[in-house]
């Protein structure tokens, strides 16, 4: 009886492993007029890994049906982790836990009203009008650039995109942390066409960059989920091109997370409490509290929106109680 059922078992397992194979080998088929036969050869040599992640692909199939049902995710959502994936620091199975986290967290806790405008024109999450201007952040799913994120928050100014970040929920255990969750950011990118708007957003905002911004934006609301801990990848771990801008945008990663009161933990990456500490004002010079008391309050105000925001339209159930304000200040800064 016993042996009945481990045969019965192996040749489900042989069998959903072929399935899963002949379903990537159609997907690499399908974009054979997009890329070079040696690169879909190359393709299909490493779906052949599949087999050593049935029982998690098989998981993550599952997760992703409704998804896919429903017209929200493209077909190669289903092997992001065979690839390239958020961190050159991650391997295959690290990669499959955390799609799988990713989608798991965000079905439990995003209504299908919620999701359906997430993933067709995007979900505006803050919006102001100052002038002739209107100023939006979306939250949107990552397409085309999944690789780097599935989830973005896109910084608007009339209807136009300018900037965006993108992320991804993850277990902490991945990155050495006790928190269940963590948001675990991986792309900021702005649009190179676009620099004057730029600018011209960033003084309407006090000279706040529109990258730290949307920092704020996913602040409130990560809080709003209960998630107290941002991790940023290094430049050393960026899948992607390896600076965020060559039209002066920051530098580098590394440089954009050390802006903030960061500490860069085993593998490289860079830890952010939230809400995100500020540097006490007595270390400021007095010629430059005024200014950056004034950038401050227009980070809180944008945090907190989102917060609201999320709390009042978006998650259902019990809500969060944060005592005082969103905002802690540390008298030390920490070491980067």
């Amino acid at each position: 009886m016993l042996k009945s059922n481990f045969l019965i078992l192996v040749k489900r397992f042989a069998l959903y492993s072929l399935y899963s194979l002949i379903q990537h080998v159609r997907f690499v088929i399908n974009r054979r007029r997009e890329k070079s036969l040696s690169l879909l050869f190359s393709y299909v040599l490493r779906a052949l890994r599949i087999i050593l992640y049935v029982p998690g692909h098989h998981r993550l199939n599952k997760i992703l049906k409704s998804f896919g049902d429903l017209g929200f995710i493209a077909r190669r959502t289903y092997y992001l982790y065979l690839y390239k994936y958020l961190s050159t620091s991650l391997d295959t199975e690290k990669r499959q836990k955390i799609l799988i986290n990713h989608y798991e967290f965000f079905k439990k806790n995003f209504p299908y009203h919620i999701l359906r405008q997430i993933f067709r024109n995007g979900l505006v999450i803050w919006s102001e009008t100052r002038g002739s201007d209107r100023y939006e952040i979306k939250l949107a799913d990552a397409y085309p650039f999944e690789e780097e994120g599935c989830l973005s928050l896109i910084f608007h100014v009339n209807e136009s995109p300018l900037y965006t970040i993108s992320f991804t929920f993850c277990n902490g255990v991945f990155f050495g942390i006790v928190d269940d969750q963590v948001i675990y950011v991986t792309r900021i990118q702005g649009v190179r066409e676009s620099l004057d708007k730029i600018s011209d957003a960033s003084k309407a905002y006090s000279d706040n960059a529109l990258p730290v911004l949307l920092i704020s934006a996913l602040e409130g609301m990560a809080i709003s989920l209960g998630i107290r801990t941002l991790v940023g990848v290094s430049l050393c771990n960026r899948v992607g091109n390896a600076t965020i801008g060559e039209n002066g945008f920051q530098k580098n990663y590394d440089e954009f997370w050390r802006t903030f009161e960061s500490i860069r933990i085993a593998g490289g990456d860079y830890i952010l409490s939230l809400p995100v500490p500020f540097k006490a004002i007595s270390l400021i010079k007095s010629k430059h509290r005024s200014r950056v008391i004034a950038k401050r309050k227009i980070r809180q105000f944008i945090s907190k929106k989102t917060y609201f925001f999320f709390m009042n339209e978006v998650l259902t159930g019990k809500k969060i109680r944060i005592n005082g304000n969103l905002r802690v200040a540390r008298e030390n800064r920490a070491i980067a």
